[in-house]
């Protein structure tokens, strides 16, 4: 469970950079800035996969709710996708951070939370 003030405690599991998308483009963001003071969920999904696309747009609605609300909250999409333009493609429905399509700290991040399956949502 990462929430408050752990989120030195994240970015040493994370590293210090994430990405996000915009419109047009994919902005380098530093994850001590943007997860200071927040609940952070990992979302291990893959566009190949039935219940992730199912679980995702649900995910979306409760994430943008509770922005709304002021809740300091943000989610980081952790994808098991084979191709980088299938990345691309299902990451621009998304609002929250990810990791990079090749990370190598995808693989860690699994092993860490035991992530068997997916989709799996991790605070």
């Amino acid at each position: 469970f990462f929430s408050g003030h752990m989120s030195d405690e994240i970015v040493k599991v994370l590293g210090n950079t994430l990405i996000r998308h915009t419109d047009d483009s994919t902005e380098v963001c530093n994850s001590h800035t943007v997860l200071a003071n927040k609940v952070v969920g990992l979302y291990f999904s893959a566009s190949w996969c039935p219940p992730c696309k199912q679980f995702t747009p649900k995910l979306k609605t409760f994430y943008e709710t509770i922005k709304k609300r002021g809740v300091e909250f943000e989610i980081i999409f952790v994808s098991s996708d084979q191709n980088e333009t299938k990345f691309t493609e299902y990451y621009k429905t998304m609002p929250w951070l990810a990791l990079p399509f090749d990370d190598i700290r995808k693989q860690k991040l699994n092993g860490l939370f035991g992530v068997a399956g997916i989709p799996t949502l991790i605070l």
